[in-house]
């Protein structure tokens, strides 16, 4: 009895031995080990068939003391599980952060959890080193407060992540998601996934930061929506390019004036509804923006009438150090002919291939 005045409960570790110079222990009892005592009782409890089986009145004198016959089981039923429910009061889920401790003194929680790294202990849980067999045995307690079995970004990628893609495809016909984008709480968006920032997720992806095996795993299904796997070149082939050409189709030139926004209206690309054209085409030419797609596809827009002629900021960024490496590969050359193209080689910087740098220069003699 003393024991559990003391810890609030008769778990008794193996290795407890009882304090020396306590005075709340009788001094009879100093230095006893009581863990290997307890040990020893539990074991025969799981023996009861054998010949060190327990009497009947023992067994009846320890479960009047409240004796935990099985640890395991007793931390599951008066510590783990009602911490679970009421983490899911509180919070509205069950999702414990790792570093999560129960609360001591706070009487809402299960006195005997007071203390317990209830974040660590779920996550061994979901890796299988911990309450295997109660989590089979509980598995509709779980599931009512939507426990998670699996690891969170599995969970999250399979119930939230791509049914919300699939979502953000059917809605506005393209997976181009923008880095402020957060899923609105309100349908079709999956419940679950309401408010998450999608649009940063994504960007986690693409630069491999968060859901790095799962997105591997999904890549066929990633491909067939249209994922954008580089934001930029989604941008650039899906709605920059393509609303260029339409330009070109109904005003039969391509100067585009800066103010210009793609109208929400056939024939432009619905996916480049709204898009603020003009500046983009404007900052392509002053700063260099989207120089990669801009470079290899320079005569698809000088065919559209596009004007090439880049600012000297853009040129000696962007231009400049292309015709170094033209001239040390050329032997000191700088004159570079107009139908250069820069090849696929390791020579060249590899955001730089096919990049049609004969044309840029022959465009640009003014700088």
């Amino acid at each position: 009895m003393i024991y559990k005045e003391k810890f609030r409960n008769l778990l008794v570790p193996q290795a407890f031995i009882v304090p020396s110079n306590d005075l709340s222990w009788p001094q009879s009892l100093w230095g006893w080990r009581l863990g290997q005592v307890v040990h020893r009782i539990r074991k025969r409890y799981k023996h009861q068939e054998s010949k060190q089986a327990l009497s009947e009145e023992l067994i009846d004198g320890l479960g009047k003391l409240g004796f935990v016959e099985d640890v395991t089981q007793y931390k599951w039923d008066a510590e783990v599980l009602p911490s679970l429910r009421q983490f899911k009061k509180l919070y509205d889920h069950s999702d414990v952060p790792h570093f999560f401790v129960v609360p001591e003194g706070d009487a809402a929680w299960p006195i005997s959890a007071w203390g317990r790294r209830l974040g660590a202990t779920v996550v061994d849980m979901r890796a299988g080193k911990a309450y295997a067999s109660q989590m089979a045995q509980s598995k509709k307690d779980l599931e009512k407060i939507n426990f998670c079995f699996t690891t969170i970004p599995e969970r999250d990628w399979t119930e939230k992540i791509i049914p919300s893609l699939k979502i953000h495809q059917q809605e506005f016909g393209h997976c181009i998601v923008r880095q402020n984008f957060k899923i609105p709480s309100c349908h079709p968006w999956p419940k679950r996934a309401w408010g998450i920032s999608l649009g940063q997720i994504v960007s986690d992806v693409r630069l491999k930061h968060a859901y790095v095996k799962q997105a591997a795993r999904s890549k066929d299904i990633l491909d067939k929506m249209g994922f954008a796997w580089s934001r930029s070149e989604a941008v650039w082939y899906q709605n920059i390019l393509p609303s260029v050409r339409v330009y070109h189709q109904i005003f039969k030139n391509g100067n585009i004036f800066r103010d210009f926004i793609v109208p929400s209206e056939f024939p432009w690309p619905e996916q480049a509804w709204g898009i603020r054209l003009g500046v983009i085409c404007s900052e392509m030419r002053s700063r260099g923006t989207y120089f990669r797609y801009f470079g290899r596809n320079a005569d698809v827009l000088d065919t559209l009438g596009f004007n090439l002629r880049l600012s000297r900021r853009a040129w000696l960024n962007r231009v400049v150090p292309l015709i170094d490496v033209y001239a040390l590969q050329s032997g000191g050359k700088s004159e570079v002919p107009d139908d250069f193209v820069i090849p696929s080689a390791d020579s060249w910087p590899r955001e730089a291939w096919g990049i049609r740098l004969g044309l840029i220069v022959q465009r640009n003699t003014h700088n």
